[in-house]
C-alpha cells in the first residue's frame, strides 16, 4: 500500500468526521474532568495538567464551532472548509506538546491516585492525537476537493451514502463500533504516531540543557540503566562507578544528575535553601504514610514546616546555659575517659 492509498484509505473516509468529532469531545470532556479531580488533589499540579486542562477548553471550542456551521443552518454562513483545515492541524501540534508535558511532569513527580490519574490523561491525549490526525486530513482533502470542484465533499458524500432506514439500533451500533475500532488500528497510522513520538522525545533530549553533562549515552534518554541497579540494591555502587568514570558530574537518567563535589553539596543541601524541590525519592522515608520535614518534597510545605520548629535550632537557644550544661558534661566526661586510654583502643558506643 501506498503513501497516496493509504490517505484514499477507508481511515479518512469523510462519512466519519461527524463521529470523529463527537468522539474528541466525549474524551476531551473526560480528560477535562480528570484534570480537574487531579488538581483538586493534595499533591501539587504541574504544567502538563494546566496544558491539558486549557487544551481540552480550546479543543472544545473549536470542534464545537465545526459541528455548529456543519449541521446548524443559521450557523452555515460562518462555515470554512479552509478555517477547518488549518484549525485541526494545529490541535496535532498542541496536542502534541500537551503530550510532552505530560509525560515529563509524570517522570517527575507521579504517586498514589494523583498518578493513576495522570497516566489515564496522558492516554487520553495519545488517542486524541490520532483523532487530531485523522480529522486534520479529511479536512485538508475536503478543502481541496471544494477548491477545485466547487464542491463540499462531505454534503456530496451523504447524499452518495443516504442514511439507511432499515436495519435495528444493535446493528448499526456494533457496525458504528466497528468502523471505528478499525480506523484507530491501522497499522500505518499507529506506526505513524509511534514514529512521530520517538521524534519528539528524542529531540526533547536533545534539546534539555542537561545534554552535555557527561555520563552513559544511554542515560542521556532512558533512566532504565539506573533503575535495574535500583532494583539489583546497588544503586549506590553504580553511582559511584559512574562518578570514577566520569568526575564529579555525571548524568545518571534525563531528569537525574548527581554531584560529588563540595560547592554543589553547598548549593543544593545549605541552611540558607536552595530553592529546588526535593526529588520522589524521599517518598520512601514517610513514617506511617506520612510526611515528615525530611521527606516533604515541595520546597514551599518544606519551608513551612521548618519554621514550626525553626526557634528550637536557632543559635539564641541552642547556646542557652540549660543546653551547654548538658553538652559540656559529656564532651568533659569523653575527653578523661580518652585520657585515661591513652595506650589502649576504647569502645566510645558504650562508654
Amino acid at each position: 500500500m501506498g503513501i497516496r492509498d493509504f490517505f484514499d484509505g477507508r481511515f479518512f473516509d469523510t462519512r466519519y468526521k461527524t463521529k470523529i468529532h463527537i468522539a474528541q469531545v466525549a474524551l476531551m470532556a473526560l480528560a477535562i474532568i480528570l484534570t480537574i479531580w487531579r488538581m483538586a488533589m493534595p499533591v501539587p499540579f504541574t504544567r502538563g495538567n494546566i496544558m491539558a486542562l486549557t487544551m481540552g477548553f480550546k479543543s472544545l471550542i473549536i470542534i464545537g464551532y465545526q459541528l455548529l456551521t456543519t449541521h446548524k443552518e443559521r450557523f452555515k454562513k460562518w462555515a470554512s472548509l479552509k478555517a477547518n483545515a488549518i484549525l485541526n492541524t494545529m490541535e496535532i501540534l498542541f496536542w502534541f506538546v500537551a503530550f510532552g508535558l505530560l509525560c515529563q511532569a509524570n517522570g517527575r513527580f507521579c504517586t498514589g491516585g494523583s498518578c493513576a490519574l495522570s497516566w489515564i490523561v496522558t492516554l487520553i491525549v495519545m488517542v486524541l492525537i490520532v483523532l487530531a490526525f485523522q480529522t486534520s486530513v479529511v479536512s485538508i482533502k475536503d478543502y481541496r476537493y471544494w477548491k477545485h470542484f466547487g464542491i463540499n465533499r462531505e454534503t456530496e458524500t451523504k447524499a452518495a451514502y443516504p442514511r439507511p432506514q432499515q436495519g435495528s439500533a444493535i446493528s448499526k451500533a456494533v457496525l458504528s463500533a466497528t468502523t471505528t475500532c478499525i480506523m484507530l488500528l491501522n497499522p500505518l497510522s499507529v506506526a505513524a504516531i509511534l514514529g512521530a513520538l520517538l521524534v519528539f522525545y528524542l529531540a526533547r533530549c536533545y534539546s534539555s540543557p542537561l545534554w552535555r553533562i557527561p555520563g552513559p549515552a544511554l542515560s542521556k534518554i532512558t533512566s532504565i540503566a539506573l533503575r535495574w541497579h535500583e532494583f539489583g540494591a546497588n544503586r549506590t555502587l553504580y553511582i559511584h562507578s559512574l562518578h570514577l568514570k566520569y568526575g564529579p558530574v555525571v548524568r545518571i537518567a534525563p531528569n537525574e544528575v548527581s554531584y560529588t563535589s563540595y560547592e554543589a553539596v553547598k548549593e543544593i543541601y545549605g541552611s540558607l535553601g536552595s530553592g529546588y524541590d526535593k526529588h520522589r525519592f524521599y517518598n520512601l522515608f514517610k513514617v506511617f504514610g506520612r510526611r515528615t520535614m525530611f521527606s516533604t518534597l515541595v520546597k514551599g510545605d518544606h519551608a513551612k514546616l521548618k519554621r514550626i520548629i525553626a526557634d528550637r535550632y536557632a543559635n539564641s537557644n541552642v547556646v542557652k546555659p540549660i543546653a551547654l550544661s548538658g553538652i559540656e558534661k559529656r564532651a568533659e566526661e569523653f575527653v578523661r575517659q580518652c585520657a585515661d586510654a591513652a595506650s589502649r583502643s576504647v569502645n566510645i558506643y558504650f562508654n
